[in-house]
């Protein structure tokens, strides 16, 4: 292809590659031509046909409009993608160019996106099977249960600083900044079965289980999801960031169990329940300097987006003087925003935890001891399934050390590098998907 199989970004615009080795794979089918398509769709855009949806006072001030009138719409526009079916399955359409379409294409709108797009359209649907490139000339069809696997393959890409490497950054930018969120539910989850267990005193997680402790499926976020999830919830409603908004949300996830997986609040700390109480009141700095538990630290992520660029981190400090108002717990989530702030940017963080070997790693509540536990999950190993495994077999307080494992694995790996058998036992995953997408989208 080109030096070590590298091409320039430009050189993918016309789907020329990405067809050229669709036809070898159908000339002689085998595993390394197949993977050498995905691999080339991992760096590509794809066109997507599909319709354009507005609302009913839209369509009319549409219909009102005269000529040379401005519009501007009450409602954003949502863009539906066409969903054929063949057989009993249904699968997205995509294709490498608009000449591919054909005909076809001159009855739908269509956007070009790249094709992370298309597989995050196509597991927001359950009723879809996969996705077919090419569908009228040259049909190579990609399984969901491949999607994974396309997300972990190396790219192909040089390194380029030409619009379109440009355009490759934001994506793979915003793939991270939903890995951060979903890894902390994705944590929590895992590791829930196994909290207050001693090390090694339970049979290995690998996947997601029940938790006979609370007695929740799998899949059930704790305490550790629910707050991240009020913090999103606000924000996204409120437009904005408003602490007291924020503080009046965690008293309805502890009264009434909003956001939380069951219908009523569970797993909750000793310091996060004090310091609720003391929200009732009216004060909104609670905690005492001893009191440095982990509860800042599991629901740190979506803090980190609402504190946007200000590095004093006034923003991610309130929230957490909520509950936990201490010095040592402040100066851990700074050490936790440099990290994720430097994964974020495709950086691997220099930070080094201080634990070397897994039988000295406290596995405790404490806000030090989980941050560099799950610092040390995440440089024992070299991707985000391994990562989170060992955090969360760590024992102890498994589902917040997963939590922030998550967060700080998912930020450098990425949401696509998530396992889907994993998402896709996650209670409520599609509400949940819709709240992460609002949330990034109004604090990018």
């Amino acid at each position: 292809m080109r030096e070590e199989g590298k091409v320039d970004p430009e050189e993918l615009e016309n789907g020329n590659i990405l067809r050229m080795l669709v036809q070898q794979l159908e000339n002689k089918p085998c595993e390394n031509h197949y993977v050498a398509v995905l691999r080339c769709l991992r760096d590509s855009f794809v066109w997507i046909p599909g319709n354009i949806q507005i609302c009913e006072a839209d369509t009319a001030a549409i219909l009102r409009k005269k000529e040379g009138d401005t519009f501007s719409p009450q409602q954003d526009m949502k863009f539906v993608p066409t969903v054929p079916r063949n057989g009993d399955e249904f699968f997205l359409p995509v294709f490498s160019n608009m000449e591919q379409m054909g005909e076809y294409g001159n009855s739908f709108s269509k956007l070009e996106r790249h094709f992370f797009d298309a597989m995050r359209l196509a597991l927001g649907k359950e009723e879809i099977s996969g996705i077919v490139l090419d569908p009228f000339t040259s049909p190579c069809v990609v399984l969901k249960g491949d999607f994974d696997f396309v997300g972990n393959l190396p790219s192909m890409l040089k390194q380029s600083g030409q619009k379109r490497g440009i355009i490759m950054t934001e994506i793979e930018k915003n793939d991270r900044l939903k890995g951060m969120l979903w890894g902390l539910i994705v944590g929590d989850c895992l590791g829930s079965p196994v909290q207050f267990m001693e090390m090694d005193s339970f049979p290995r997680i690998t996947e997601m289980i029940a938790c006979k402790h609370f007695n929740t499926p799998p899949g059930y976020w704790t305490d550790d999801g629910a707050m991240a999830l009020c913090i999103m919830e606000s924000a996204v409603r409120k437009q904005g960031y408003d602490l007291e908004d924020i503080a009046q949300n965690f008293i309805r996830w502890y009264d009434e169990g909003f956001c939380s997986s069951l219908p009523y609040a569970f797993d909750v700390g000793g310091a996060t329940v004090m310091g609720i109480r003391s929200l009732k009141r009216g004060e909104r700095h609670n905690g005492a300097e001893s009191s440095q538990g982990n509860g800042s630290l599991m629901r740190f992520a979506p803090t980190l987006l609402l504190n946007g660029n200000d590095r004093s981190n006034r923003v991610i400090h309130e929230i957490s003087d909520l509950t936990h108002a201490s010095r040592k717990v402040r100066e851990t989530l700074d050490q936790m925003a440099k990290i994720c702030r430097d994964h974020l940017q495709g950086n691997r963080t220099a930070c080094q935890s201080e634990y070397t070997r897994r039988e000295d790693v406290n596995n405790s509540g404490w806000a030090v001891s989980t941050l560099q536990a799950a610092l040390w999950a995440f440089q024992t190993t070299e991707n985000f399934e391994d990562a989170l495994i060992e955090a969360v077999n760590l024992g102890g307080d498994a589902d917040s050390i997963g939590a922030v494992c998550g967060q700080i694995t998912g930020a450098y790996y990425g949401y696509s590098a998530i396992p889907e058998r994993w998402l896709s036992v996650i209670k409520d995953r599609k509400k949940l998907d819709a709240l992460i997408d609002d949330f990034i989208a109004a604090f990018p």
